[in-house]
């Protein structure tokens, strides 16, 4: 049997669960096969940076910004956390033994994951969910990705044992 993933991520954390869909359990189990919290986002501006997020001034200038300033230090760090993102999902799906992917990203990088991957993985994806749930529990994943197979109420006609009831009818 190919293994299915159920991959969940946002900027600041990954986690990839292994579906298990065995006959032996009567709903399926997920398995936590790789947790990565990446320390970047989690860090002040002012521990990646030397000068204090631009506490200088600029010699000469009254009020001006200093020049040399990574006025975008946001927005490419945004990049290089999508980046290592993709690169990881790519080594789990590139793995031949991978047959389909259950995938929720957060809805500001959900596109921008997608579009980073292979072409192979991409076609591996079989349902894709722009939210964050990365706090969701087990159960809650199975339920919104529509895994868990729904147990419908018994017919009127059928009793607990399988018997048949006669059905009555109005004179």
């Amino acid at each position: 049997m190919k293994k299915q993933l159920l991959i969940v991520t946002d900027l600041g954390s990954f986690k990839a669960y292994a579906v298990d869909n065995s006959r032996l359990n009567t709903t399926p189990r997920l398995e936590l096969i790789e947790h990565f919290d990446p320390e970047e986002p989690h860090r002040k501006i002012a521990d990646k940076v030397s000068d204090l997020a631009g506490r200088y001034r600029a010699l000469g200038e009254k009020g001006g910004t200093p020049r040399g300033e990574r006025h975008n230090i946001v927005l490419e760090e945004r990049k290089r956390l999508v980046r290592r993102l993709s690169g990881r999902l790519n080594a789990l799906m590139g793995d031949s033994g991978v047959d389909a992917c259950y995938f929720a990203a957060s809805k500001g990088i959900d596109h921008q994951i997608l579009q980073a991957l292979s072409p192979a993985a991409q076609a591996k994806i079989k349902r894709n969910l722009p939210a964050d749930l990365i706090k969701a529990s087990k159960r809650q994943l199975l339920d919104y990705f529509g895994l868990r197979p729904e147990k419908g109420p018994l017919p009127a006609a059928t009793a607990r044992n399988g018997a048949t009831w006669p059905s009555r009818t109005r004179l």
